[in-house]
């Protein structure tokens, strides 16, 4: 199954809020990093999480980051 379609059934909320998000910046924003401020934004305690997520990231070549957040 794809990430997308298991945070529809897991977190449906906060992929709305990701869906409102990428359509109201006319979809300039990658997908990874709307994801990361919409669920930053609700729970930022979760900040490790999304560090760690953009160092496996970046070791990988791999840019999933919002600019300038690394």
């Amino acid at each position: 199954m794809k990430t997308r379609s298991v945070r529809w059934l897991l977190a449906p909320v906060t992929q709305w809020r990701v869906h409102r998000l990428m359509a109201d910046q006319g979809h300039s924003i990658p997908y990874e990093a709307a994801w990361t401020l919409v669920r930053l934004g609700q729970k930022p305690e979760e900040l490790p999480f999304a560090q760690a997520a953009w160092r496996q990231a970046a070791a990988q070549g791999i840019s999933r980051s919002p600019e300038g957040m690394q």
